[in-house]
């Protein structure tokens, strides 16, 4: 598989945002949750490389760590080189540390590529469908890691811990609005994954 690591100015400007962050590799994932991951040129389950904003230049998104957390992080093509977007942040280890507890790093979430058009819906009463305008991602949870690491905060408070959101830009506007990234619990393919692989939990 070819790698998809940040390189030249994207890498730049990785480093110059948290010099301490660490890439995930594919030995930190369960291999139980990677058995039917869609794995492509352009997608691993801890980094992605896509046109999120549609300037014609390859942006790439990563999953890692730092002491205090795991992270996912965006490198974006501005026209001037590349900027950082941080699209997820859970501060697992500062809280282990705080309260005595020693946790091994481990990921908690695997990004998965989603082209433009694809469509996504959440809801059960009041169904919502979202359509990805450019290229976005999907952020798959691993559901056993809350339990085997006694983590009591879950990545996003209110949700369980298999949750899936849909991650899409939304322009330069404020660090903390690039990307938007929505709930969802169902995704309209042309194929019941289900029915392709009956049983497992392959909801990608």
């Amino acid at each position: 598989m070819k790698s998809l690591e940040p390189a030249g100015e994207a890498a730049a400007a990785l480093r110059g945002y948290n010099p301490d962050f660490r890439l995930w590799a594919m030995a930190d994932y369960p291999e139980w949750r990677v058995k039917y991951y869609p794995f492509s040129e352009n997608s691993l389950p801890y980094a992605l490389r896509g046109d999120y904003n549609g300037d014609g230049i390859a942006d790439v998104v990563v999953a890692g760590y730092d002491r205090d957390a795991n992270i996912i992080l965006a490198l974006i093509s501005s026209g001037t080189g590349y900027r950082t977007i941080e699209v997820d942040n859970v501060q697992f280890y500062h809280k282990a540390r705080v309260s005595g507890r020693k946790v091994v790093p481990a990921p908690d979430k695997m990004l998965i590529a989603k082209a433009a058009g694809r469509k996504f819906g959440y809801g059960d009463r009041s169904y919502v469908e979202i359509v990805l305008e450019r290229e976005g991602f999907v952020l798959k949870g691993i559901k056993d890691l809350n339990a085997a690491y006694a983590w009591t905060d879950l990545p996003l408070r209110g949700y369980g811990n298999d949750w899936l959101f849909v991650c899409e830009w939304t322009g330069w506007s404020d660090e903390r609005s690039m990307f938007q990234c929505s709930p969802i619990n169902q995704i309209s393919e042309d194929y019941d994954i289900h029915s392709k692989y009956p049983g497992n939990d392959v909801d990608f």
